[in-house]
């Protein structure tokens, strides 16, 4: 089984083990290997902001128990969630950036105490060790970057 690590330490190796599994002709060589196709969003002005565009996108079912992702179909409301995309796009990313916040030592070594438990049983599950998931190992990748 692949893990967001491997894909990051050899891409290629990663999807080809992946296209063993489906089928997929080995030969065949992704051209956006390693491109981040998502960058995501941390400013919480921005996400409040782009969250107007689920006003005609997302379907709710009448307990609120699902939801149901769509595009807009006519025409007024393919514009209004164009103009929420263009505007974050052009200017609210601008003015606010998407800067990913830091997370207080504190807090990393409670969310890894939390977890621990459920890394152990992951690794069991795998057979194979997530040393860098540990508090040791997110230690040594705070000393990297």
């Amino acid at each position: 089984m692949q893990l967001n690590e491997d894909y990051r330490a050899d891409g290629l190796s990663a999807i080809r083990e992946v296209f063993d599994h489906l089928g997929v002709d080995r030969t065949v060589e992704p051209k956006a290997l390693g491109a981040v196709q998502n960058a995501g969003i941390y400013s919480l002005e921005r996400l409040r902001f782009l969250d107007r565009r689920n006003k005609y996108a997302v379907k709710w079912a009448p307990d609120k128990s699902w939801v149901k992702l769509g595009r807009p179909t006519r025409p007024f409301q393919f514009a209004y969630n164009a103009a929420v995309v263009l505007t974050d796009r052009w200017v609210l990313s601008r003015q606010y950036g998407s800067t990913k916040p830091e997370i207080s030592h504190d807090l990393e070594q409670r969310l890894h105490s939390l977890y621990a438990e459920d890394i152990a049983h992951a690794s069991k599950l795998l057979g194979r060790g997530l040393s860098s998931w540990s508090a040791r190992g997110t230690q040594g990748r705070r000393a990297q970057l």
